[in-house]
């Protein structure tokens, strides 16, 4: 019915895309076909950067923002090739696109394509190694978005709101953002958008106090992902779940889930996923006291990242390294990967990662330097959401002060970790805290929300609470 040819293409584009944005794919791919032109090779990278192969997502991306007409339209396609190879752990990738985004957004000069240029920016900036650039772009992102109602409502937009507080890791900073765009897409019945909302939201969840929150959004990401045909999101999203039950010592969950989601990473194509997946099996290991397998999946981990040029201090897995290199008394190895880790958690200077680097000091140090190294790892701590992290630093700070004969600060950092463990329903770091305190008076049994193993007193733990390191 439409009088011209061109109109017709539009209306289908435009078509196509609202049965993107409600979640019907089939419909969405069947439009395509008949749509041709620059929106339309944008939108066929918009699927297929979630449906994969997200290489074929970040080339149709970028072929759209060189054929756009606008500077504007050409920065938001340049910033969504960001997110394609972030999904495939392409540093350099990264980079080219979002460079381009941030050169276009001077020509473009509005809100949206300053915040997609900087959040762009700060992607590719962190993932290269560049982590005080990165950040400095993240921190602009939040405050363009905090100061606009317009983008924070716009649907394409809604997943992009919560990447800034998860890249600052910081209490407070845009961590509102994350939540409101979330309750806009569910208002707006924005089906297609919510996988990746649920995802972004579920590791959120994960990072703070909020476990069986997270679980439930990764259930939920898992089944609209397999509903809507969004592979990508599906692959993410138990990668992701594999990561939190490898904190709660959930072995046959955490390695189903993970051996799921690095199949499905081989086949479309998806590198950091497939990073996240080794890592979730490397604190598996961890957690269930087998430093041996911990290194080893570490290992495997880190050849993806170096294959890829990934080099994000946050995801490099060099703390928990010298938490398995002490375990086995390979002290050299563990003063290697320290020494490296808090050069690159300097050079970023965010909160989470310093207070990693000082725990890995802490670890290493002579009983008369461990409480300021401890006791600064903990003043960071306070500075992010994460409650698991601070955790694991009072448990290796009191067992410390144990082993240098302060037992009245001991029993307290250790009481105070196997609080956090219990709350969070990390059950096998419990039982760890808990077998730090004997012979101190019985504590209470561990709870554990999840329902599937209940956690050992300090008197009745036996041979799977991983030992401690040595100072």
């Amino acid at each position: 019915m439409s009088p011209s040819e061109q109109e017709r293409a539009g209306l289908i584009v435009a078509a196509a895309d609202a049965a993107w944005l409600a979640g019907d794919s089939e419909r969405t791919l069947r439009l395509l076909a008949e749509a041709s032109g620059p929106d339309a090779t944008y939108l066929r990278g918009q699927v297929a950067m979630r449906r994969g192969p997200v290489e074929d997502g970040y080339r149709l991306l970028v072929d759209a923002a060189e054929q756009a007409q606008e500077p504007e339209d050409a920065v938001v396609r340049y910033a969504h090739a960001v997110r394609a190879s972030f999904y495939s752990g392409d540093a350099a990738a990264m980079m080219a696109a979002a460079q381009r985004a941030v050169e276009l957004a001077h020509a473009a000069a509005s809100a949206r394509t300053e915040f997609l240029s900087q959040m762009a920016f700060a992607v590719a900036s962190v993932a290269v190694g560049d982590g005080h650039a990165g950040i400095a772009a993240a921190r602009r992102a939040v405050e363009i978005l905090e100061r606009s109602d317009e983008l924070r409502d716009d649907p394409w937009l809604l997943a992009w709101a919560g990447w800034g507080p998860l890249w600052l890791r910081e209490a407070e900073t845009g961590r509102h953002l994350l939540g409101r765009a979330f309750d806009e897409a569910r208002t707006r019945a924005a089906l297609g958008v919510l996988p990746g909302m649920l995802h972004v939201l579920a590791r959120d969840q994960a990072t703070t106090d909020a476990w069986l929150p997270a679980q439930a959004s990764y259930e939920e990401a898992i089944r609209l992902s397999q509903e809507t045909g969004q592979f990508v999101e599906l692959a993410a999203s138990l990668a992701g779940l594999a990561w939190l039950e490898a904190r709660q010592g959930r072995e046959q969950s955490c390695r189903a889930h993970a051996d799921d989601a690095r199949r499905r990473c081989a086949e479309l194509g998806l590198g950091l996923y497939a990073v996240w997946a080794e890592q979730a099996l490397g604190d598996l290991a961890l957690a269930l006291g087998r430093p041996e397998e911990a290194i080893e999946a570490y290992g495997a981990q880190r050849a993806r990242m170096d294959a890829l040029g990934f080099a994000d201090v946050d995801i490099a897995p060099a703390p928990e390294l010298v938490e398995a290199y002490l375990r086995l008394g390979r002290r050299e190895e563990a003063e290697h990967e320290a020494a490296a880790y808090v050069r690159a958690a300097e050079a970023k200077g965010q909160p989470w990662a310093l207070a990693r680097a000082w725990r890995c000091r802490g670890l290493l140090a002579g009983d008369d330097e461990l409480e300021a190294c401890f006791d600064a790892a903990l003043e960071l701590h306070a500075r992010t959401p994460d409650v698991f992290e601070t955790a694991r630093t009072q448990l290796v700070y009191g067992a410390r002060l144990r082993r240098a004969r302060q037992r009245v600060r001991a029993r307290e950092h250790l009481r105070a970790a196997y609080e956090a463990f219990d709350r969070l329903g990390a059950g096998t770091w419990a039982e760890t805290a808990s077998a730090e305190l004997a012979p101190a008076p019985r504590l209470p049994e561990a709870r554990d929300p999840f329902a599937r193993r209940a956690c050992r007193s300090a008197h009745g733990v036996t041979g799977r609470t991983p030992a401690m390191p040595r100072g």
